[in-house]
Order: structure tokens, then C-alpha cells, then sequence
């Protein structure tokens, strides 16, 4: 490590030789800088930040090197954790392999008190080379600087030219249109068996009088988070156990919540404020405040993007530090996108933009398009329904690679019509239109569209309409709201699996594991119900 660049501001970057950084505001680094390593300190807290860099002879593994940093630097600490690196945690360093461990030594000082000191370490190792991260501080200060420590070693990565990105599989968002969006959107890991009879396995009843935009409710792990009667619970969704529950005040957006890297988010009413909680203890972990949100946010990547008075703005979803903030264009209110290379946008001249997630460049833009509803993003294709002219209205799917059209499809029939948003998984979307016959009776009809080549695999007709699909490895659950029925539809072929009828005040329903939790209301009552 022999050259660096560095600018003395809030979060500023830094590059020497192979490794990259971004140094958090409170923390300074020591001068001289020496080769092949590297000290910051913080600027009120007793706590450093080290890397080191050094080569073997021979390969080493990331667990080998902490077995070693155990027995030779740490001999006499106790080691109170040791894992190996997550996929993540390797591939967003750049690394082949990686490993951490936290170690913490007791002392009695002249008092006779005692003191406890922590040192947390990552191991990453690139052939022959290895880079040890470790952070030096007092048990006590850890508390204070721990979202610190996690904001520094987000931004940590090893080489040249553009960092890999990394697209979480697990995520969960609160809006229907978003990439991933595993709890309503396009794809659920989840297929419940639903060609044996269903059973109850628990039901929880509260007295409400609501609807159905009045239930945010979403997952994480083996958890349920609901808000009802302005009160945010934690639910244990294998027994139904309330396992904690708090009041929110009347500054806070009832109908919103969303959850991330054990966070949840709430939002004010006047839309100026982001609140992160713990989604282990439902403490605030840190607030956002802002101007005004146009759309709602968008977690992804341990990233934070908003639409703020038409601003781009990216924050650490770890720490709520501001990454960047991009002006160059007034975005719409609406949906924002972020996918593995672009965040994607309608801009004020209903161009969409590309943005680079990593520092806000330009990457692509379209031409100016009339949008019908919000579009609906997969991993490499943006769908949009569009319509142009007075009646001609189709489905457009934009590369995410260059903005350029990939295909469309144009259903050239009088009064074709899209009953709401395209639910889809990377391979194929489903669609839900309807036209007008002869007699001018509205018919309706889902649609399986192949994303590679925009070609239709199979209709499927309803007496009714559909709500908006959710999609699961097999099957397609999708509420007739005039019927009050539950449809459960086969992927594959478009025909309809017979299944047990549920509530018939059903709001919503969410696959969680293997089970549908579906909620309905009855004289004034809240019914929360998961069939297995």
C-alpha cells in the first residue's frame, strides 16, 4: 500500500493502494501513513481502527489466520465469537475467503475496578495475501461506536476499477413494485401444500374496525411485524405468540412499515422523517430526516434510497449516514428501482433515468413515455404499461443494461385494459387485463408472459377480476374480491387447484415458511389466522 487519495470531508474516500474505504465523519486518520498499514482514531471515543496488509509464502485460509492471530496476539483474551465470513461479507470485500472473531481481555485498574477491553477482527485473504480489519475499544464505548464500525467495514473492499454488488435474496419490502420484493411482490420462497386439506395453526383475534390499506404487515426470518390499532407488534409466526408490543404516537404513518438487516422503518405522516427500529427489542436505532418523500423507500444492498422533493438520496441502512445525493434530475413521485447495476426512475420529462447505485452517475435514459400504472422491475428487465395515443395501450420491457426496448407486447383489442401492476419473478410475469365483448361486458383474464422473448404462454379467464397476483415457486394466489375467494392457480399450465375457501371477510393474506396468514375482520374484529 503505497499511493493514496484522500479528502478531508464527512465520509470522505479513501484509496490506498488496493483497499478502499469511506472514513466516517467522526474518525481521523494518523499520520504517517505506513506501508501496508493503515490507523484511525476516534475523535471523542478511546477506539482505533487498524488494516493491516501482508502476503505468505503459501495460501492460508481465513480461519487458519485466526487461528494463528488466537494463539500468538490474543493469547490470554478470551475469543467470545469466531465465524466464518458470510457469502456476502466475502464477495462486497472483493475477497476468496474471510473469517471474523471478537475477543475481549479483563484488567483491574488502580482502583480495583475492572476494566474490559474488546478487539473485533476480519480476516479476508486473497490467495496469498490477507488484510486484517480490527477495531480496538472498551466494551463499554462498543455500544456507542458499533454502527460505526459496521459503516466502515460496508464500505471496505479490496482492488480496482468497480466494486461487486451483491443482490440479497431475502429481502422484504412493504411496496408492491420493487425487485425482490419476496413478501408481495414477484416471488415468495414459499409453496404451501394446498393439495392436502389445510389446517389452523393458531388464530389471534383484536378488536378493530379496519381495512385493507390499513394492515401494513411484514416479515423477517421466523417473525411477523403488524401494525394495528396504532400499536406495532411482534408476532412469532409458528405459534402466534405476541412477543412484544408498542404504541406509535400520532406523528407516525399508521399504514406503513417496512424491514431490513433487522431493522424496521416507519415513516412520519408529514413524510420528513424515517425511523429505524430494532426488530429484536422495537428500540430506535436512528432517524432520517428529510424534506419530503415522493415515493417510498427503498432498502436494498444495505442501502437506504429515497426520493426526497424529487432528490436522489443514498444512506447506510446499517448507520442512516448519508452516502450520496444526486440533484442532476427532479424525479416524479412514484416508484424508484434499484437493481444489481442501475437505480431506475421516472424523471420530470417522463423519461426513465438509470442512476449508478454506487455514487448517483448517469447511466442510461429513455425516451418520454405516458405510464399507465407503476412499472414492475425483475433482474434485468423494467415493465412498463404504457399507453400511446388515446387507446393503443401495451406492456414494454426496457433492457436494465442500456434502457433499450427488448420487446412489447400490444394486445390490439378495443378496450384492452390493465386491472393493476405486473407481478413477476425473473422468468416469466403475470398479467391481469380485461377487454369488452360484443355486448360491451368486461371479461377478464390472467396471463403468463415469458420475460425473455415477451411471448404468451397461457391465458387463464375469470368471471371476476383478481387482485394483484402473489407468486410462489409453483403457484399463483390471487383474491377475487367481488367473490371474496381465494384462487390458487398452477404456474406452469394456468389452471385452477382446488383448495379449502377461507374467511369470507378475508383483507389480505402473506405466505410466510410454509403457511398462508391471512387476516379477516368480523363484527368489528380482527381475526389473524395461519393455516398450515
Amino acid at each position: 500500500m503505497t499511493s493514496f487519495l484522500f479528502a478531508n470531508a464527512p465520509s470522505s474516500y479513501f484509496k490506498q493502494g488496493n483497499i478502499n474505504i469511506l472514513i466516517p465523519e467522526l474518525w481521523t486518520i494518523q499520520k504517517p501513513i505506513k506501508a501496508g498499514s493503515l490507523v484511525m482514531s476516534h475523535n471523542s471515543i478511546p477506539a482505533t481502527i487498524n488494516i493491516f496488509q501482508h502476503y505468505f509464502l503459501e495460501p492460508v485460509t481465513a480461519n487458519g489466520l485466526q487461528e494463528l492471530r488466537s494463539a500468538t496476539v490474543y493469547d490470554g483474551w478470551m475469543n467470545i465469537l469466531s465465524r466464518p465470513g458470510s457469502k456476502k461479507e466475502t464477495l462486497m470485500a472483493n475477497a476468496k475467503d474471510s473469517h471474523v472473531a471478537v475477543y475481549v481481555r479483563q484488567e483491574l485498574n488502580d482502583n480495583l475496578k475492572l476494566n474490559e477491553f474488546l478487539t473485533a477482527e476480519y480476516y479476508f485473504v486473497v490467495d496469498s495475501n490477507y488484510y486484517i480489519l480490527s477495531i480496538e475499544t472498551t466494551k463499554h464505548s462498543w455500544k456507542h461506536i458499533q454502527s460505526e464500525w459496521k459503516y466502515f467495514l460496508d464500505s471496505f473492499w479490496i482492488g480496482n476499477g468497480k466494486r461487486p454488488s451483491f443482490h440479497p435474496l431475502d429481502i422484504s419490502f412493504n411496496d408492491w413494485i420493487q425487485e425482490g420484493n419476496f413478501n408481495n411482490m414477484n416471488y415468495i420462497n414459499a409453496s404451501p401444500s394446498i393439495q392436502r386439506p389445510l389446517t389452523i395453526k393458531w388464530e389471534v383475534s383484536v378488536s378493530a374496525n379496519v381495512a385493507n390499506h390499513d394492515l401494513p404487515i411484514v416479515t423477517s426470518g421466523n417473525d411477523l411485524f403488524v401494525i394495528i390499532n396504532n400499536q406495532l407488534s411482534k408476532i412469532d409466526s409458528s405459534s402466534g405468540n405476541t412477543l412484544w408490543k408498542f404504541s406509535i404516537n400520532d406523528s407516525i404513518n399508521p399504514t406503513y412499515l417496512s424491514c431490513m438487516n433487522a431493522l424496521l422503518f416507519l415513516i412520519t405522516k408529514d413524510s420528513n422523517r424515517i425511523i429505524a427500529l430494532s426488530t429484536d427489542t422495537g428500540e430506535v436505532v436512528y432517524t432520517i430526516s428529510i424534506n419530503s418523500l415522493l415515493s417510498p423507500p427503498v432498502f436494498t444492498q444495505d442501502s437506504i434510497y429515497l426520493n426526497d422533493s424529487g432528490i436522489i438520496r443514498k444512506y447506510s441502512t446499517g448507520s442512516g449516514f448519508l452516502i450520496w445525493s444526486h440533484d442532476n434530475y427532479r424525479f416524479q413521485e412514484g416508484a424508484i428501482f434499484v437493481s444489481e447495476h442501475h437505480l431506475i426512475g421516472q424523471i420530470s420529462t417522463n423519461e426513465f433515468v438509470a442512476l449508478n447505485p454506487g455514487n448517483g452517475s448517469l447511466s442510461w435514459k429513455t425516451k418520454p413515455i405516458k405510464l399507465l400504472m407503476p412499472p414492475t422491475c425483475t433482474n434485468k428487465i423494467l415493465l412498463a404499461p404504457i399507453k400511446e395515443g388515446s387507446l393503443n395501450k401495451k406492456l414494454v420491457a426496457f433492457d436494465l443494461k442500456d434502457g433499450s426496448i427488448q420487446w412489447s407486447l400490444n394486445k390490439s383489442i378495443l378496450n384492452f385494459s390493465f386491472n393493476h401492476p405486473i407481478s413477476a419473478t425473473n422468468e416469466f410475469s403475470i398479467i391481469s387485463f380485461s377487454i369488452r365483448n360484443d355486448h360491451n361486458e368486461k371479461q377478464h383474464f390472467l396471463m403468463r408472459v415469458d420475460n425473455q422473448t415477451g411471448e404468451i404462454d397461457w391465458e387463464y379467464p375469470s368471471t371476476f377480476g383478481y387482485s394483484r397476483p402473489l407468486l410462489s415457486s409453483f403457484f399463483i394466489f390471487t383474491f377475487n374480491k367481488i367473490s371474496n375467494k381465494l384462487v390458487v392457480i398452477d404456474s406452469f399450465t394456468g389452471t385452477e387447484v382446488p383448495h379449502p375457501p377461507l374467511s369470507n371477510h378475508l383483507l389480505q393474506f402473506i405466505l410466510i415458511k410454509q403457511s398462508i396468514v391471512n387476516l379477516f375482520s368480523t363484527e368489528n374484529k380482527l381475526i389473524m389466522q395461519s393455516i398450515h
